[in-house]
């Protein structure tokens, strides 16, 4: 039972993205539990060994990215409308031209 509340207490003080946990602090469990480095040990050399299969599983996974160059074809500038989705509307402003003749502010 020791070792399974040591594990846990392992998993929980030293995550790195737990607010308020021992992150980067291994010193903080050691001291409140006792844990040695041999406590640390199989875990550590399981996740050394599986790195190199997890890297590459993801590595497979990601997916492709399909670029395209894409021209705007008009203005458009929202406007209040109340029968619209989320309260706004997309208007007609203009063609891209006339774009280079305004202000941007």
């Amino acid at each position: 039972m020791r070792n399974v509340l040591v594990w846990a207490f392992a998993v929980v003080l030293l995550a790195p993205d737990v607010s308020g946990a021992a992150a980067g602090r291994p010193a903080a469990f050691k001291d409140s539990c006792g844990a040695t480095e041999s406590v640390f040990a199989p875990w550590r050399d399981a996740v050394l060994k599986r790195r190199p299969q997890w890297l590459a599983k993801a590595e497979a996974a990601k997916p492709e990215l399909h670029r395209r160059a894409m021209a705007p074809v008009r203005l458009v500038r929202p406007v209040a409308d109340a029968k619209a989705f989320q309260g706004w509307a997309v208007v007609d402003a203009g063609t891209v031209g006339t774009a280079l003749n305004r202000p941007l502010s």
